[in-house]
């Protein structure tokens, strides 16, 4: 299967975790921008690749930087976007210790819930990372420890006018 279709496919399945989120009655209403909601998720994406050490990255993959899905939120007319990135790694790369930074750097972080999916069996990790406004990354090692994958969902946003025939 092909990176992209990894990528997809791992995008695709965690969306279906997240196709529940909604915004709690104690917080505000949905007031985020298609531009503000996708720029949350290409930051923190782009931050958590900045912990990947160089001499392990044998490529960068580019990134998407639309998308030809939304999903849908529980607020009418509100959305949220998939992006993310992957890095091709050497399969030597210690995985342990990689996300271990990436979760000591992510607790540090207020408002961040982190949480282990796989911690290590088979030589799989994934950690989801949430922060209280909804934005989720997940990040995993995928094909036998030569991807780094960062899936990265937004937070709701407002789009009134939404064409699924249209990229965003």
């Amino acid at each position: 299967m092909s990176r992209r279709l990894v990528g997809i496919a791992a995008a695709l399945a965690v969306a279906s975790m997240l196709s529940a989120c909604s915004v709690s009655p104690e917080e505000d209403p949905v007031t985020l921008t298609l531009d503000d909601a996708k720029s949350e998720v290409l930051v923190a994406t782009d931050d958590i690749l900045a912990l990947v050490p160089d001499d392990v990255v044998t490529e960068r993959f580019p990134r998407a930087e639309t998308s030809r899905v939304l999903f849908e939120c529980d607020d009418p007319d509100s959305y949220y976007w998939p992006g993310g990135a992957q890095l091709k790694i050497d399969p030597s790369t210690d995985a342990a210790a990689l996300f271990d930074a990436i979760h000591a750097a992510w607790a540090e972080r207020d408002g961040w819930e982190i949480t282990w999916k796989e911690r290590g069996e088979a030589g799989v990790y994934h950690l989801d990372l949430y922060r209280s406004d909804g934005l989720h990354l997940a990040v995993m090692n995928l094909e036998s420890n030569t991807v780094l994958d960062v899936s990265g969902f937004s937070p709701c946003f407002v789009l009134e006018d939404y064409d699924p025939n249209r990229a965003y």
